[in-house]
Parts: structure tokens; C-alpha cells; sequence
């Protein structure tokens, strides 16, 4: 998720606390809310996604504000794990899933430091189970915090390596996981077919944040799949070929799902 200029005046609040890079090898405590974070950040692109949020500080807090202490948070491509160590501080349980090895690793090491209880699976997500080419555009570096890691297909890509892809839904019936009351869905590119593949889990959900791609999918795609299964959907936010959707239960729907 990659920010421009114009990302920079739609989200002042980010850039007014942006620190300076930390020397590579250490890390970045950063607040979201009151809630604060550390990570590591090694790489230019780690400090890079660190140290502004990618201009997400506003997204980032409506999903912390959504958690309750009892609540299991999904975190479907989580990178290295900034929803899932801000959420994961409101929420009981993180589920978290990121294809890239060295990445789910990172994701994994900024979990521990953040005491974030976290299962992360090493996959990506869609409407399939089997094996997937992930790829990473040829104008972005392949290391660590780069975050346009795709199995949808995308032009002028780079291959990095062959990963697992499985079906949410698949995963939890697996692995007999909670069903989660929030989660956030960043893709690049692959949403439809992750809301395919786990309509059954995350229709469950009391909110879902979708972070679309309009370069590889169309928005009215997504709503409509949300709204089929009962949800209410608004933008929170456009920013260049990414909108930024919230989909919530309607009250009128009775008890929390």
C-alpha cells in the first residue's frame, strides 16, 4: 500500500507525527489512538511503512476503535503486522495471514514484541486451495515492507516465489478457529475472491474493512458481494486507484454476529 503526495494532505495527522528513521537493526514505536506499537524496521521500505502508516493512521483507528476486549480480529494480509499489533492490543485474539515467507516471519517477530497473541498462516487467501504464483511489481523492490505481494494477476510482475493459497472458510473448519468480529481484508487485487472463498466466516463478522485495489478490481464488485450477505458499505476513504471500504451489521440485523 503505497502513498503519493496527495495521500499526504488526505491524512495530516499521520505526518504531523512522523519520527525520524530509526538507525536499520533497531525499532519504531509508533501511537495509533493511544495505542502504541513497536517494530522492526530494518529495511528502507520497513522504515518507510513504519514511520508514516502509509498514510493509513485514519483507517487504522477506525479499526481499533471497532475492537472489543473479547473480539477475534482477522488480519488478511497482514504484512508485517501493523493492523495486527495495534488491533491485536483491543482484541483477545489475531488471526493473521501473509504469503511471503520472510514477511509472515516479520509479521510474526513484531507480534512477540508487542505481546500480540497471533496465529499466522504462511498462505494466501482466495477462492481456491492449492498453489499460486505470488508476485510483486517490477518498479517495487522485493524486500522486506513492500506491500503489493499479489497471486491476483498483475502486469509487468515480477515472480518471487510459489505459495499455498487456501479459502478462509477452509482454514477455520481445518483449524477449528473463532470466528472473527472484526477483520480487515488487503489483498492487492484478490478481495473479491477472498470474500468468495470465506463467505461463511466473514459474513459473520461485525465489521470488515476492504482495502480495494481499482486497478485490478472493480469496487462495485466487492460492495455487491458484501451487501448480498447483509452488509451495510461505506467509503471511508479514496486515494488514488484505492478505496477504502467499511462494511458493518445493520442494528436491525439483531444480536452480534
Amino acid at each position: 500500500m503505497d502513498s503519493s503526495s496527495s495521500d499526504r494532505d488526505s491524512n495530516t495527522a499521520a505526518d504531523d507525527r512522523i519520527p525520524e528513521s530509526p538507525v536499520k537493526g533497531e525499532t519504531l514505536d509508533r501511537t495509533v489512538d493511544e495505542t502504541e506499537a513497536v517494530f522492526h524496521a530494518e529495511t528502507d521500505r520497513e522504515q518507510r511503512r513504519i514511520r508514516t502508516l502509509m498514510y493509513e493512521t485514519d483507517i487504522l483507528e477506525a479499526v481499533v476503535e471497532s475492537i472489543s476486549p473479547d473480539d477475534v480480529f482477522y488480519d488478511i494480509g497482514a504484512n508485517v503486522g501493523v493492523y495486527t499489533c495495534f488491533a491485536g492490543q483491543h482484541a483477545d485474539r489475531v488471526v493473521a495471514f501473509e504469503p511471503h515467507e520472510e514477511t509472515a516471519a516479520r509479521l510474526r517477530e513484531n507480534a512477540e514484541l508487542n505481546d500480540i497473541d497471533v496465529t499466522a498462516f504462511e498462505m494466501a487467501v482466495a477462492d481456491y486451495e492449492g498453489t499460486a504464483s505470488l508476485t510483486h511489481p517490477r518498479r517495487s523492490p522485493d524486500e522486506l515492507g513492500t506491500g503489493e505481494f499479489s497471486v491476483a494477476p498483475v502486469d509487468d510482475a515480477t515472480d518471487v516465489a510459489d505459495v499455498a493459497v487456501t479459502r478462509v472458510d477452509a482454514v477455520v473448519r481445518e483449524n477449528d478457529l473463532p470466528r472473527p468480529a472484526v477483520a480487515k481484508i488487503d489483498v492487492e487485487g484478490a478481495e473479491r475472491e477472498v470474500l468468495d472463498g470465506g463467505e461463511e466466516t466473514l459474513s459473520a463478522c461485525r465489521e470488515l474493512f476492504v482495502e480495494v485495489h481499482t486497478d485490478h478490481v472493480g469496487v462495485d464488485g466487492v460492495v455487491s458481494r458484501l451487501t448480498d450477505v447483509g452488509f451495510e458499505v461505506t467509503t471511508l476513504r479514496e486515494r488514488g486507484n484505492t478505496e477504502f471500504l467499511r462494511a458493518t451489521t445493520p442494528p436491525s440485523a439483531g444480536s452480534p454476529k
